[in-house]
């Protein structure tokens, strides 16, 4: 009885050291396919409205390319609504498609649908989403705040001073409301050059950078007769400019402020899951239970072959929107704020140079005071 415990032992043991060898080779995800992924939003904002095609590849492809090498080019773009309202989208570069300037309008109460049809033969549709009425942006403020990162390699925790950034919102009565927010920075900058030499007059130079917060929050919440508010939402962090720590171009500019522009789009409750979905993929940790991939389903079908995944989202919804200049003292944390005039929503990373005998052309969406 004994000898025999010992031979069974021994099985097993020798049955988990072999188990460690095993190559786990599973065709399923070596199989050469593409999925169509869609970026596409449309609102009650200004026109147009953009959709972006591209393929997603297969698990574990050794990729390194641009985005134009993925994009799904060639295919044709419809979105209507129920209204009877219809326009087939122009075809830009890298899998980009638009309406046009004065094309198809989102209107607050009305339906929507996304239909793509692909140069391969395949089409796929949307389902018919509705446009919310938006949340309107009350206000836009922040408070001082010092953000801990912890350097994953050293262990080590480091400090950074800056703002967080707050929204009150005002919501419909007795519904749900369900939200998604983008905050976009434009930096200020100037600078004074001598194209004539130094004993000439000066010119000033303006200078801007545009970027977005990591950060893009979404917001569940059931608004009630009794407070139709929402208060203190959390947009994220922004720390304090260090000159140093800009491109060579910018290390002789001084700094004005900072615009915040703050959008909020009131979108369903399944683009709602969608990003919950999606950021929980975006932060996971390589831990066991993590979220599959596959898992993020779109509201978008292959209607000549239901089997074909689709990654991405047709988003309809409703957009608001407010926009506040900020700086802070150099030395301190005491935060100097005013609420400004709608910013163009193209703008983008620039410079201005005006010699003699024009000086100081100040951008159309420049703040300071």
């Amino acid at each position: 009885m004994k000898k025999s415990n010992l031979l069974l032992m021994g099985i097993v043991i020798l049955l988990l050291h072999s188990s460690c060898q095993v190559i786990y080779d599973d065709p399923s995800i070596k199989q050469d396919k593409t999925t169509l992924t869609v970026q596409a939003r449309l609102t009650n904002g200004t026109r147009p409205y953009y959709v972006r095609l591209s393929n997603a590849l297969p698990f574990n492809t050794q990729y390194n390319t641009l985005a134009k090498d993925i994009a799904v080019k060639g295919a044709r773009v419809v979105i209507d609504d129920n209204a009877g309202n219809s326009e087939v989208l122009t075809e830009g570069t890298s899998g980009l498609y638009m309406t046009s300037a004065n094309g198809i309008q989102g209107t607050v109460g009305r339906s929507y649908t996304l239909t793509i049809a692909t140069k391969e033969g395949d089409t796929y549709k949307s389902g018919a989403c509705f446009l919310n009425a938006p949340l309107p942006v009350d206000s836009i403020y922040y408070e001082a705040a010092i953000h801990q990162t912890l350097n994953a390699g050293t262990s080590v925790v480091t400090n950074e001073s800056g703002v967080n950034l707050y929204t009150d919102l005002t919501a419909l009565k007795n519904r749900t409301a369900y939200c998604l927010f983008e905050t976009r920075i434009i930096r200020e900058m100037y600078t004074n050059e001598y194209p004539r030499g130094l004993h000439e007059p000066e010119v000033r130079v303006f200078s801007w950078t545009v970027s977005q917060l990591d950060e893009v929050p979404t917001l569940n919440v059931n608004i009630t007769q009794a407070d139709n508010s929402i208060k203190k939402q959390l947009l994220g962090f922004m720390a304090k400019d260090k000159m140093s720590d800009n491109p060579p171009a910018y290390l002789t500019y001084s700094m004005i402020g900072r615009i915040i522009s703050c959008y909020a789009y009131s979108i369903s409750e399944e683009a709602y899951l969608y990003y919950t979905h999606l950021r929980q993929q975006l932060t996971a940790q390589n831990q066991i239970f993590d979220p599959i991939s596959t898992n993020l389903m779109s509201n978008i079908r292959c209607e000549n072959d239901p089997s074909k995944k689709v990654f991405g989202l047709f988003e309809v919804s409703g957009k608001a929107g407010k926009h506040s200049f900020i700086r802070y003292n150099e030395s301190d944390m005491i935060i100097h704020s005013m609420d400004v005039d709608d910013v163009p929503e193209n703008v983008s990373n620039g410079i201005i140079r005006d010699h003699p005998p024009v000086y100081d052309t100040v951008p159309v969406f420049w703040q300071h005071f």
